[in-house]
């Protein structure tokens, strides 16, 4: 029983839901702003709207009651900045 145990756990690993994961800088995530606005949505993100400016794609969004401006880089989608609203 002992040696079923680490395949065990590594088989319910693999099987688990992939859980949703805060952006942080330095996260790759999309180069345009339908990419980016389906990478944001499969981390959890609800994207209420995005616009560019300044040569950043800048994304207002919304998780778990949390508000955030995310900033990318639209020539290597590179998360640059993310900064929480209160």
């Amino acid at each position: 029983m002992k040696k079923l145990a680490p395949f065990a756990l590594a088989l319910t690993l693999v099987a688990s839901p992939v859980i949703a994961q805060e952006v942080a800088p330095g996260d790759r995530i999309g180069t345009d702003i339908g990419a980016i606005s389906t990478a944001l949505s499969e981390r959890g993100y609800e994207v209420r709207k995005t616009e560019r400016e300044d040569g950043k794609v800048e994304v207002y969004a919304v998780r778990e009651g949390r508000r955030f401006e995310i900033y990318v880089d639209p020539e290597t989608g590179v998360v640059t900045r993310v900064k929480e609203k209160h």
